[in-house]
């Protein structure tokens, strides 16, 4: 049974668990257990990708059926949302076989099932999918993210599987909705896939095929806390560190990235605090509990865009005004 927040609840969290690994990571994976003593303060859990994983073979539509099963320990009491990863289309099954099994949200989507939004405190949550071909996505996203009311949910949240700008193994989604994410404003971008902890400067993008850091982070020595004061570009974020069991990480580097950490597994939370209007992220470490990472997100204000017209790779804008803290 699921708790519904109180009315003069003011703060949430969120846990992202990506590239879970389930079958390589055993049947139980040390931070599926941080997450589950995490619950009584959990309000959403969502999963990036890979669930499952067990080197392609046609057993895959099994160890989602385990996953699942063993997932209703925290499921049961914090709803759970989700995009599927690489490995939920293997091959001999393909992506329809992962459908089969889970149910998507009624959020205006023409397939809710694969990608689809909602509203969580201060935050517009947009989960794409990068398991199927992004067209179909485009126009539907333009139209969600132009009817966002930045006075109810402030932030914008993106997440997907593949990451683009950071890793550059699959672009598709930021050549396409690149201009769109910085015309709209939207905070945050995380994705999976890579097993490691990154994260981005504030990047906007300059054309179909550069990009710069608007702005960076201001570090607080007390604390060793980031923070973001984002203008009019996104922060970009890599968290696929759940299945601390598999083996190899991919290290890497982008002219973007800001900290990678290569050989960490953890718990990746995002907490929402609607009385000082903040999104943070951290990453916990599975083996001390230290926090190896924390920046938070805030505007000084929101720049809001009236009778504008949002194309893939175009953006032309009308009647532009400036909102201040709301």
């Amino acid at each position: 049974t699921f708790k519904s927040p109180k009315s003069t609840q003011t703060t949430y969290k969120m846990i992202w668990m990506s590239d879970i690994q389930l079958v390589a990571c055993g049947i139980y994976n040390a931070n599926e257990v941080l997450i589950v003593d995490k619950l009584n303060e959990t309000d959403l859990v969502i999963v990036g990708g890979d669930f499952a994983f067990d080197e392609g073979s046609t057993t895959t539509g099994l160890n989602w059926n385990t996953f699942f099963n063993r997932f209703e320990i925290i499921s049961a009491y914090v709803p759970v949302t989700y995009t599927p990863g690489n490995h939920e289309a293997p091959p001999g099954i393909g992506y329809n076989g992962f459908l089969s099994d889970t149910a998507g949200t009624n959020s205006g989507s023409p397939d809710p099932v694969a990608y689809y939004s909602y509203d969580w405190s201060i935050v517009h949550i947009i989960s794409l999918n990068t398991a199927i071909p992004l067209a179909p996505m485009v126009a539907w996203v333009l139209s969600d993210l132009a009817a966002v009311n930045r006075t109810k949910t402030p932030f914008i949240l993106v997440y997907y599987h593949v990451p683009d700008i950071l890793m550059k193994e699959d672009m598709t989604v930021y050549y396409e909705l690149g201009f769109a994410f910085d015309f709209y404003n939207v905070s945050l971008v995380i994705s999976g896939h890579v097993h490691q902890w990154v994260r981005s400067c504030e990047i906007v993008r300059d054309s179909t095929t550069t990009s710069h850091c608007q702005s960076y982070p201001t570090l607080n020595n007390v604390t060793n806390e980031y923070t973001y004061d984002l203008t009019s570009g996104t922060v970009y974020a890599i968290a696929g560190v759940t299945g601390q069991c598999y083996a190899t990480f991919q290290p890497f580097t982008s002219n973007f990235s800001l900290i990678n950490l290569e050989d960490k597994w953890g718990v990746a939370e995002l907490d929402v605090d609607e009385e000082l209007q903040t999104m943070s992220f951290q990453f916990t470490d599975q083996v001390d509990g230290a926090i190896l990472d924390k920046y938070t997100l805030r505007y000084e204000e929101i720049i809001l865009a009236a009778n504008e017209t949002v194309i893939a790779n175009e953006t032309v804008i009308a009647n532009e005004t400036v909102i201040a803290n709301e």
